[in-house]
């Protein structure tokens, strides 16, 4: 299975929710994630077992030799199922989809037309979240939602941050938006008072 993520850091992260969804319901499947380098890293972590495809942006466009050698790469891997993530996609990807000559590639509505893709899927509106509107294209294939993707920050992490909110004396519990000037000083206009 191929998946292509989107360019753009943000929307390849709403797209971890519907990987995780195909992984636990393929599970025997190989699985290629194609995607820009500085989001492979992160899907690396997610599912280490996959075979990642990186690439560079300044790379994709049609008929580049990254492109074409990739295009006879995805061939010779016989991918089944081609997934595209990627809501606007150029020719350059287009083209990818069409050299990896699966039997089903799917995507979303608007995305790409036949012959480009077999399988097109709507979003599901009545959901709030673009992770869980994502999701639909993981359902169509008999993914199910049984366990809700959960973030967490360091603790290491929170330490730090509290450690700065005291050193510049913000108050806990306030929304930076609700903070102004005079109650947001630097630690040396702090010594000065």
């Amino acid at each position: 299975m191929l998946v292509i993520l989107p360019e753009e850091p943000i929307e390849a992260f709403h797209q971890i929710k519907t990987y995780l969804g195909l992984v636990s319901l393929i599970k025997n499947a190989r699985f290629f994630i194609f995607c820009t380098k500085n989001v492979a890293t992160l899907f690396h972590q997610i599912h280490p077992e996959a075979t990642m495809v990186e690439y560079e942006t300044s790379e994709r466009y049609l008929f580049s030799d990254e492109f074409h050698a990739l295009g006879k790469y995805f061939l010779s891997e016989e991918i089944d199922l081609c997934l595209l993530l990627e809501r606007q996609p150029d020719n350059a990807l287009l083209y990818l989809i069409g050299k990896t000559a699966a039997p089903f590639r799917a995507g979303y509505v608007g995305s790409a037309q036949y012959p480009f893709l077999n399988i097109q899927v709507n979003p599901a509106p009545s959901k709030e979240y673009l992770s869980d509107r994502n999701f639909m294209i993981a359902r169509i294939f008999g993914a199910s939602e049984n366990s809700r993707l959960r973030w967490s920050v360091a603790k290491e992490t929170l330490n730090e941050i509290s450690h700065l909110m005291h050193e510049f004396s913000m108050p806990v519990g306030v929304r930076l938006s609700e903070l102004t000037r005079v109650s947001f000083l630097t630690p040396l206009e702090n010594r000065g008072r």
